[in-house]
């Protein structure tokens, strides 16, 4: 009977073992190192204001696509789940012990990040601002060899801000020391400016329990919401570290109200130009809806207030907040 004891421990045992080293190594399969360098600088024309913001580069590639509906076999197995907790506990699970990306230990993608905010462009008829994009933008290496070669751009409804990215792939970092960002005119080819940089990079480490940085994290909006939901929880003093130092003393603080911030709501977020005295001011209107509501779409808000705020070398600062204005909807 000890013996049979003996050999279940040992099994048992081996059989932990085999998880834990399993387990281990697909853990390892999601860690994912993110280089950054913070990059702060503008470029203006009549028509136009570009802002760089930051130079991204990892060395992994997805393992599979959902653009090209190339979802992994656990997603077809998992749509026959009809208990949605289950569901969710066999996808993390199938997820976990599976090799998602691709690593490369020699070569990088690289991208260059930022957004245009269009002058003459109505943030309410915006849906010309990929077709008026009057820049070109590059980030070139060692010896003025292209480093990027494909580009990517976002804009949401009801703005007159596309924000983009020019990427690499298979990009020997090793082999460049000194980088340069080169905008030019994208009708003439005349350089606009080019900013050279010898990159401090900043590492961030992901795993499988982290989400990973939004694609855009430098949009305004998220510096809006941030702001937003600590006025909420009334916390003026952390609410107070967004705001642009000239304005602490002056910061309309009681056109705030913590109530109706908790309320639904949405962002609408478009480029204004001059506003009290800065230039090149970026405003987020907050469109606030009645609690209930299945769909917030623009123009069914009871209420909405708007937030200004400003890119002060690389960070977004709040310079005002405008009454709250109550509209038709609630009137009616």
């Amino acid at each position: 009977m000890a013996e049979i004891k003996k050999k279940v421990l040992s099994v048992t045992l081996g059989l932990v073992f085999t998880w834990l080293v399993v387990s281990i190594y697909f853990y390892s399969q999601h860690l994912i190192v993110i280089k950054e360098y913070p990059l702060y600088t503008r470029a203006e024309t009549e028509d136009a204001l570009i802002i760089l913001k930051n130079v991204v580069a990892y060395n992994y590639k997805t393992n599979y696509s959902f653009i090209n509906h190339e979802s992994p076999w656990y997603w077809k197995v998992a749509m026959k789940i009809n208990n949605p907790r289950i569901q969710r506990i066999f996808i993390s699970t199938c997820f976990f012990y599976s090799r998602p990306y691709i690593f490369d230990p020699e070569k990088r993608t690289v991208k260059l990040q930022g957004l245009i905010a269009f002058k003459n462009v109505d943030q309410n008829n915006s849906d010309s601002l990929f077709e008026d994009n009057p820049f070109k933008v590059n980030l070139y290496g060692d010896f003025d060899a292209s480093l990027t070669d494909g580009s990517g751009a976002s804009s949401s409804g009801n703005s007159n801000i596309m924000y983009f990215e020019v990427h690499g792939d298979e990009v020997l970092l090793n082999n460049n020391h000194v980088f340069k960002a080169v905008i030019k005119d994208s009708q003439t080819g005349q350089v606009i400016k080019e900013l050279p940089f010898k990159p401090d990079w900043r590492y961030s480490i992901y795993n499988f329990w982290q989400s990973k940085p939004e694609k855009y994290g430098f949009k305004p909006g998220l510096a809006v919401d941030r702001f937003i939901n600590l006025v909420e929880r009334e916390n003026y003093a952390a609410a107070a570290n967004c705001l642009h130092y000239k304005r602490k003393d002056v910061f309309p603080w009681t056109n705030l109200d913590s109530e109706l911030l908790a309320s639904p709501h949405t962002l609408s977020k478009y480029y204004v130009g001059d506003y009290l005295d800065y230039k090149n001011v970026f405003a987020a209107d907050i469109l606030f809806f009645k609690p209930g509501r299945q769909a917030l779409s623009q123009g069914d808000e009871f209420a909405r207030q708007t937030i200004f705020l400003i890119d002060n070398y690389g960070q977004w600062k709040i310079i005002d907040a405008a009454p709250c204005v109550k509209t038709a909807k609630e009137q009616a």
